[in-house]
């Protein structure tokens, strides 16, 4: 599938990203001690996002 070789070569130069589920996005898991530091990030890509013409997917849940 072309979409998905377009994914694996965009993750050549990328540590930390897999190809996403769908073969035509990339992924990133991030980890963060508590609730308020994930959502200060989030918060952080939201903002920058504005300035882009990319749109990212995000995604929150909790594990104790």
């Amino acid at each position: 599938m072309a979409r998905e070789k377009l994914g694996r070569e965009a993750l050549a130069g990328l540590d930390g990203w897999s190809l996403a589920e769908d073969g035509g996005s990339i992924a990133r898991s991030f980890t963060f001690s508590d609730f308020s530091e994930a959502f200060a990030f989030m918060t952080r890509v939201a903002w920058r996002r504005r300035r882009s013409t990319i749109t990212p997917t995000g995604r929150t849940s909790t594990t104790r």
